[in-house]
């Protein structure tokens, strides 16, 4: 599975968008207080005229006449600073953030408000192996494909429950339960960018306290019944997406 790094979406087609078509967003930058607030004609002409920050948009997709999804890269003195995601009603219900340049997104923060200390901000590495669906894919839809960007194909056989709540004998259980239609369970597991770490089988005694759930899963085939916990990406070994 080849893993997308942030620089290459720096070097996807874009399309440039001028301030003043209203496009600057204070979700992206909220370490400026009140930015939209204080976004004025004017001082968006002053941006574009100057031609220090330039907005570059990647796509922009109207689902119906409220919900939208859009993906814009941001630059400062030609250099990339940062990769933001919105979508929505409005624009409102899905926001995220990559800055990838600590300190032209120092520069830029400062020449359109004041000075940000750096270690207020996540910095993403631009060299970091991600996941193409923690970029591409966000608020339920999959913009990969008009990128070119192949995201892995979800393998079949395994169902995973976020419930720790399934037996009722009350003892601490490991955060999620995964199903599988086999006997065997993989090491590593995920589910977009979140990876599940085997722990160990779900044991008799937990099964006595809720024989149905067993039961009702092996009607649709899955017999193998193990808990996983939360984890980080492991380096150099297998991960299932499913």
């Amino acid at each position: 599975m080849r893993m997308l790094k942030l620089k290459e979406v720096y070097l996807l087609p874009t399309k440039p968008v001028l301030h003043t078509t209203w496009v600057l967003s204070g979700q992206w930058l909220p370490e400026i207080q009140d930015l939209d607030s204080n976004c004025t004609t004017e001082f968006l002409e002053t941006l574009d005229l100057e031609k220090r920050f330039d907005v570059r948009q990647l796509m922009f997709e109207y689902f119906d006449g409220e919900r939208s999804a859009q993906m814009h890269t941001l630059w400062f003195d030609g250099k990339p600073v940062c990769i933001v995601q919105d979508a929505g009603r409005g624009l409102r219900d899905h926001h995220r953030r990559w800055v990838t340049d600590a300190a032209a997104f120092e520069q830029l923060v400062a020449y359109l408000r004041s000075r940000l200390p750096c270690e207020q901000v996540h910095i993403s590495d631009p060299e970091a192996d991600l996941y193409p669906e923690e970029v591409f894919c966000f608020y339920g839809m999959d913009f990969s494909e008009r990128f070119g960007i192949q995201v892995e194909p979800l393998t079949p056989g395994f169902m995973l429950v976020q419930s720790v709540n399934l037996f009722k004998d009350r003892r601490p259980v490991p955060e999620v339960l995964l199903s599988t239609t086999s006997a065997e369970a993989p090491a590593y597991v995920r589910r977009g960018s979140s990876v599940f770490k085997l722990v160990r089988p779900v044991s008799d005694e937990e099964h006595a306290a809720n024989p149905r759930i067993a039961q009702v899963l092996a009607e649709d085939g899955f017999i193998g019944h193990y808990w996983y916990e939360r984890t980080t990406r492991p380096e150099g070994l297998p991960v299932i997406s499913i």
